[in-house]
């Protein structure tokens, strides 16, 4: 080979090293970092209740709150210290319970009784259990705005209930869903849990089939799953 021949070579050689280098940079630059900590048990139900499900917490005190889920077994709501010591627990026999929802205004928890379509509230000092309200067709996930107002997901009938502070209904988010060509879908599909961000609801939507039978829920052709963002009306 000529000089000339390997200045090239060597010219090319140089490029695609810094090319590699550069390369190497960009993915390093992007590396996650993996945390070393440790998941530390908090709390241990008592003999006999299982399926934890809603959880909420009381900020000033940081009593944590959790509710458990069964068709089958003893379903309750469990109220913990910030140490992981059981203070006290309200039983609802067989009635599943879903999210939960602590409103520091009042003090209350709010429980998604979704085994009859109610919004429950609880004084957990005095153990006093009210029905907030009712016909909320498949209660699953809560959230508390800073308004007071409660947002309920009625996950049977795809909307987002929100709820005054009185229990009324104010007004109801969210459409139907509808499954795209490409197995996504656009709307609520079966919504289950929700968070309030600024003006906006998040919404995952479990996109559940609940029967055995073939071709007769939409969520059978789900193939992409989804989360969802809602405006707040009153924050339009």
């Amino acid at each position: 080979m000529n000089t000339l021949g390997k200045l090239i070579l060597k010219t090319l050689s140089v490029s695609l090293l810094s090319v590699s280098l550069l390369a190497c940079s960009a993915v390093q630059h992007h590396k996650t970092t993996a945390y070393h900590t440790k998941t530390q048990p908090f709390a241990t139900l008592p003999d006999g209740l299982a399926f934890p499900e809603g959880i909420a917490a009381n900020p000033s005190t940081g009593d944590i709150y959790v509710s458990t889920f069964s068709f089958a077994g003893s379903n309750t709501v469990l109220r913990y210290d910030k140490t992981g010591k059981l203070l006290a627990q309200i039983d609802f026999a067989k009635t599943p319970l879903l999210g939960l929802a602590f409103n520091s205004a009042d003090q209350m928890v709010y429980i998604c009784n979704t085994g009859d379509d109610r919004i429950l509230s609880l004084d957990m000092a005095t153990g006093e259990l009210s029905v907030f309200a009712e016909s909320i067709n498949g209660a699953d996930g809560l959230a508390m705005d800073a308004h007071g107002y409660l947002w309920v997901v009625a996950n049977q009938a795809d909307k987002i209930v929100m709820l005054e502070p009185t229990g009324k209904v104010h007004g109801k988010l969210g459409m139907p869903g509808r499954v795209n060509k490409d197995g996504s879908h656009s709307g609520l599909l079966f919504p289950a849990s929700l968070v309030i961000a600024g003006d906006t609801i998040y919404v995952t939507n479990l996109a559940l089939p609940l029967t055995p039978a073939q071709a007769d829920e939409v969520e059978e052709a789900v193939g992409k799953y989804t989360v969802s963002a809602i405006k707040i009306p009153m924050h339009k």
